[in-house]
């Protein structure tokens, strides 16, 4: 897998602020983006991957990464190879390149759990074939198509003018953007994407009735397929998945710049 790392430097930081960058991360036909790059009070730099909001119940919450690493050794090493670029970012926009694992990025397995509200039909859990998860995908029904469609987690930010002024709307409240914070940035891999999502909701779905009889941490196999388990995921831990491959990063020589 190829990992482009890009880096924008905050020029706003002052001593009220830890922000100090954000980092664009493409792997392949992949795209993560909004990290923030943070400096912590011991004058340490880090990345900090975007997260969302969970409720736990009971009126607690926790914030989780929306799309992260699972295990420490691959968390530690993008956590490198962002910090790497920021530190030899001399220009807003310049980009470097490291390769990363031994295949091309792309769905290894979904996992699927059913959630009937409005529009809203589930949830899905997306592992990548390199050490990545993706949470909180949302399986939704569109009104105008009549079809399901993953929704990806988003994050949000002021929209500017050609001045850098924040733009506002027709009653004066502030312009907002929103973007997927991990997304394909390709035909071919959003319809991969897509039809791997699709598939698993649909086995799930189809299931519903077994799921609800056996508990996921029990043997599924004995009341499903192969094809069916792997589909809805029930059977393989994400810490477990990825045991044989190599992780090593290794930065390329030369880097663009935008």
């Amino acid at each position: 897998m190829k990992m482009t790392i890009t880096i924008n430097k905050y020029d706003g930081a002052d001593k009220n602020n830890n922000l100090r960058g954000f980092a664009n991360v493409q792997m392949d036909e992949f795209a993560l983006e909004n990290v923030k790059i943070k400096e912590s009070k011991k004058g340490e730099l880090y990345a900090e991957l975007p997260r969302y909001k969970r409720n736990k119940g009971n009126g607690e919450v926790e914030y989780k990464d929306v799309f992260h690493p699972i295990k420490h050794e691959t968390r530690q090493a993008l956590n490198e190879a962002v910090l790497s670029s920021y530190e030899k970012t001399t220009e807003n926009g310049q980009k470097f390149a490291y390769n990363y694992g031994k295949e091309p990025m792309a769905v290894k397995q979904v996992k699927v759990s059913l959630y009937e509200k409005d529009n809203l039909k589930g949830f899905a859990n997306v592992v990548f074939n390199n050490g990545f998860a993706l949470e909180n995908v949302r399986i939704k029904h569109s009104d105008k198509s009549g079809e399901l469609y993953p929704d990806l987690a988003k994050y949000s930010f002021k929209d500017k003018d050609d001045n850098g002024e924040v733009k506002l709307d027709e009653n004066g409240k502030e312009v907002k953007v929103y973007k997927d914070i991990f997304h394909p940035i390709t035909k071919e891999s959003y319809n991969s994407f897509y039809r791997a999502v699709m598939a698993a909701y649909q086995t799930t779905y189809q299931n519903r009735n077994k799921l609800e009889e056996v508990a996921l941490e029990d043997d599924v196999s004995k009341e499903l397929s192969p094809s069916e388990v792997d589909s809805v995921g029930a059977l393989s831990d994400y810490d477990d998945v990825f045991a044989d491959d190599n992780l090593d990063l290794v930065q390329q020589p030369g880097s663009g710049r935008k």
